[in-house]
């Protein structure tokens, strides 16, 4: 399993990553472990991702990509997001 840090490069765990700078979800590549840092945006759209799982902590693991989309498995739920949304959940 591959940790990715604010530059994207593989990292050799968490620690590593929890001192990395954060960066949006939407950067993260394909195969990145990552940890949700903070979700930006309207109260409405931060309930909603929280609903889904994005909540502060929250491992997520970025499954594929689909042009600027990316699609993630968050607590055992695969999700589809588009670059809009994965802009809003932040990082490390």
């Amino acid at each position: 399993m591959r940790k990715a840090n604010a530059g994207g490069m593989a990292s050799s765990g968490i620690g590593d990553a929890m001192r990395g700078a954060r960066m949006p979800l939407a950067l993260a590549h394909e195969g990145d472990v990552v940890r949700v840092a903070q979700v930006k945006g309207d109260p409405e759209s931060c309930q909603r991702l929280a609903d889904l799982g994005f909540v502060t902590g929250s491992e997520i693991r970025v499954t594929s990509r689909a042009g600027q989309d990316v699609i993630v498995e968050v607590k055992g739920a695969a999700l589809a997001l588009n670059r809009r949304m994965a802009m809003r959940i932040m990082v490390i």
